[in-house]
């Protein structure tokens, strides 16, 4: 798999953010995501399609067949406690037969 430079800015509190405005949780040396797979409980990876769209999906592929365009975010399903995926302005939980969604908090 290819590895891709994501450039990522920190705020005053030392939430990493991407270029999207996001916040993201991941480790600042290696850019790992600790995000876990709402299917079955492994990590959440970013990968590229052959024609070099980003998506997320499973670590454990092919056993397990998450996938989403939508990227994970560090806030956590106040629900379940899963993790949450931004798509557009809402922020959404993709484990089965939770269904909970939020607007993308406003940023200070």
């Amino acid at each position: 798999m290819e590895n891709r430079i994501v450039k990522l800015t920190e705020d005053n509190n030392g939430m990493l953010h991407c270029a999207c405005g996001a916040e993201i949780l991941c480790d600042k040396e290696t850019g790992d995501m600790p995000e876990k797979c709402p299917k079955c409980g492994a990590k959440v990876i970013e990968r590229k399609t052959k024609r070099g769209y980003t998506f997320y999906g499973c670590s454990n592929w092919p056993g397990c067949d998450f996938m989403t365009w939508d990227m994970p975010v560090a806030t956590k399903c106040e629900k379940c406690g899963s993790t949450l995926f931004r798509k557009g302005s809402k922020l959404y939980c993709a484990k089965e037969g939770c269904g909970f969604e939020m607007p993308v908090p406003k940023k200070d």
